[in-house]
């Protein structure tokens, strides 16, 4: 071989070195990109994982608290009941030992309104159904006048008795609230 034969190779054979290393130096950095990746990918992989349980964990609670729900109405499940309940109105004994039954449990939870106060209960800004229990204006049906004030009375009997009970309590007002059959 020849001198300039043996450079040309030599030289070849650095310029195919350069070029190896170069591809040696791009896998390199692509492993560890491809390393990075991964470990990004693990993260939120675990990420996932963790939050898949936490709905199943919340998931488990909404069923519990559906199930305690049925249990305090005395219902086994989402049905309807079949059988129509009974017609009931309210009992209500004063402070003063006075018991008011009306008819209706609507005229029994607006003269007991009466008697606490009409302007006290109206100063305690309650809302049935997202409208105000009481109001200076006929807004709308079910309501019923009590001098200047119309009360809603669109409720069941169970829920005026408790906002009877929420109303003593915050007035400070003894009542025994009943819900008797008519």
């Amino acid at each position: 071989m020849k001198d300039s034969q043996a450079i040309a190779v030599l030289t070849q054979l650095k310029a195919n070195t350069k070029q190896l290393q170069k591809q040696n130096e791009t896998f390199v950095h692509a492993m560890e990109r491809l390393e990075e990746v991964n470990q990004r990918f693990t993260e939120v992989n675990q990420r996932l994982t963790d939050m898949q349980s936490e709905i199943s964990d919340v998931r488990r609670e909404i069923s519990d608290i559906r199930r305690e729900m049925r249990q305090l109405n005395n219902k086994p499940d989402d049905k309807p009941d079949d059988k129509p309940r009974p017609p009931t109105h309210l009992a209500v004994t004063m402070p003063n030992g006075a018991v008011v039954k009306r008819k209706d449990a609507s005229d029994t939870f607006v003269e007991v309104i009466r008697r606490i106060g009409k302007k006290r209960v109206k100063d305690l800004n309650l809302k049935v159904n997202r409208k105000d229990l009481m109001s200076t204006s006929e807004d709308y049906q079910q309501r019923i006048k009590l001098g200047g004030y119309y009360i809603n009375v669109g409720t069941s009997t169970d829920r005026k008795k408790r906002l009877l009970e929420d109303i003593a309590s915050r007035l400070d007002v003894r009542l025994d609230v009943k819900i008797i059959p008519k």
